[in-house]
């Protein structure tokens, strides 16, 4: 199981709480918001010095982050501001979001990675799994063909098939929905040999944060095949960021220790 923390670089006490999981061997794989990473050297580095960990970069493509390394674009922005979730989607699916903007704008925060981190990332991703949403997609394979040239990495999907959805009951209609864009990219990836994940888990309600440590074992009971992946939010301001971090201190996960991405199962 890879157990992998998203949204480093968003707010202070994100990284923080994810430095102080990586320390205690609780995450396996942390995910940087190079775009946002302003304020985050020193956790930055606290992070680099964890041998144990996949770094990865989760694509920024949402309001309200602006692009900064990039002229901003008609089809991906309004006003010098990324695009809403829910319009971003609607200009995917109308095709009114130009691809090569798409890849120009990745390949701006790939590098922006690279001069942070002092390497390429481990994997790709994304904020809010925009990656996935057609159009995107497009770009960002063109960007990985063209990187994967000269490194090995692998991409994350959000597929989970329906009776394991539906099995596992939490947030049963949000993982159906989500799936079907991680279904698409998930078949693209294993047509062009590209690695992925096996397995997706960890979407839950923010409401329903009380019961968090319940859905946390959920995640994990279900995440038994090879490459398997659990993400986490963990933070210190919003109660639901809080309940997940309490959650990932006090479980006990010697049974199932958290590992990297293994290329001999994907």
């Amino acid at each position: 199981m890879i157990l992998c923390a998203d949204d480093f670089g968003s707010a202070a006490d994100v990284d923080q709480c994810i430095v102080t999981l990586a320390e205690q061997r609780k995450i396996s794989a942390v995910a940087i918001q190079a775009a946002l990473l302003n304020g985050s050297t020193a956790a930055l580095n606290q992070l680099r010095q964890q041998p144990t960990l996949d770094l990865g970069l989760q694509f920024v493509l949402t309001a309200p982050a602006r692009p900064d390394s990039v002229s901003p674009s008609d089809s991906l922005c309004a006003q010098g501001c990324f695009l809403p979730p829910g319009k971003l989607l609607e200009r995917c699916l109308r095709q009114r979001v130009s691809v090569p903007e798409v890849r120009n704008q990745l390949a701006a925060q790939y590098q922006s990675f690279v001069t942070h981190c002092g390497r390429p990332p481990d994997f790709l991703a994304s904020h809010l799994h925009v990656h996935q949403f057609p159009r995107i997609r497009e770009g960002l394979l063109e960007l990985a063909a063209h990187v994967r040239q000269s490194q090995r990495l692998y991409i994350r999907h959000a597929y989970e098939p329906l009776p394991v959805i539906l099995l596992r009951s939490v947030a049963p209609l949000a993982c159906w929905w989500l799936g079907l864009f991680g279904r698409a990219l998930r078949r693209r990836l294993k047509a062009l040999n590209i690695p992925t994940n096996s397995g997706f888990g960890g979407l839950s309600d923010p409401g329903r944060w009380p019961e968090y440590r319940l859905f946390l074992r959920q995640f994990i009971q279900f995440a038994r095949r090879p490459n398997s992946l659990v993400v986490v939010h963990p933070g210190l301001q919003e109660p639901w960021r809080i309940a997940e971090f309490d959650a990932l201190l006090h479980m006990n996960l010697a049974m199932n220790q958290p590992v990297r991405f293994t290329y001999a199962s994907s």
